[in-house]
């Protein structure tokens, strides 16, 4: 995964300081599509510098793409698997339609807790990026 950045501080000469501007949904041209997303976040993030950039300079920088996916993945599929896997196990054990409810959403309740458990233990690892190019 690629985006572009402005390195804003050295801090050693394999390590820089880096801004990111998240864009927004719409490409940042909020009044193309009467969104009120008009604001646009910055974040400063640490990277390897190991083309040798400058302060100001404009450059790409690139993460992990399979961090990221995976991490996504998690979010999204685990608690979608957990539901399923308690409807169907209380669909065998339960014959009221009730019960299966209740269960599988025991299940997809069980299935974000783990979610917010797996994530704390992941952001301790912080996904690294690497400045690649000078823009």
């Amino acid at each position: 995964m690629t985006q572009s950045a402005v390195v804003k501080r050295i801090i050693d000469a394999q390590t820089a300081e880096v801004e990111v501007t998240r864009g927004t949904a719409c490409g940042g041209n909020c009044a193309s599509c009467g969104g009120t997303c008009s604001f646009r976040n910055k974040l400063l993030i640490t990277c390897g510098n190991h083309i040798g950039a400058t302060v100001g300079e404009h450059v790409t920088i690139a993460s992990q793409t399979r961090r990221i996916l995976g991490a996504a993945t998690l979010v999204y599929i685990l608690p979608l698997v957990t539901f399923l896997a308690a409807y169907f196990l209380g669909a065998a054990v339960f014959s009221q339609e009730n019960a299966r409810v209740l269960v599988s959403l025991l299940g997809f309740a069980l299935g974000v807790a783990a979610v917010v458990v797996l994530q704390r233990c992941i952001t301790r690892v912080p996904i690294s990026f690497d400045i690649i190019a000078r823009e």
